[in-house]
C-alpha cells in the first residue's frame, strides 16, 4: 500500500532477496529486527551466491542455506536529499 507520499511501504516476507542491497532481517521468534547487507560472491565455489553480511561478524552467511522462516523487508532506498 502506498504511504503518504507515494511510496510503497515494506512488508515482512519469508521470500529470501534475489539482488545485493540492504534489507531488514528478523527473525520469527524475535521482535527485534537487524539490518544486514545481501551481496554477490566473486570468490571461490560460492562465485555467483549471494551471501548475507552481518554488521560487526566476520564472515557471511550463505543465503540458499539460511532457514526458511526468517521475515525479510527490503532493499531499502537511500532517502532522497530535502530540498
Amino acid at each position: 500500500a502506498p504511504d503518504l507520499d507515494g511510496d510503497e511501504l515494506m512488508q515482512w516476507t519469508t521470500e529470501k532477496p534475489t539482488k545485493p542491497g540492504w534489507y531488514w532481517l528478523r527473525r520469527y521468534d524475535q521482535s527485534d529486527p537487524t539490518v544486514v547487507e545481501v551481496i554477490k560472491s566473486d570468490e571461490g565455489t560460492r562465485k555467483g551466491c549471494l551471501l548475507v553480511s552481518h554488521p560487526g561478524w566476520e564472515y557471511e552467511d550463505d543465503l540458499s542455506a539460511m532457514p526458511n522462516s526468517l521475515l525479510w523487508a527490503g532493499p531499502l532506498q537511500p532517502p532522497t536529499e530535502s530540498a
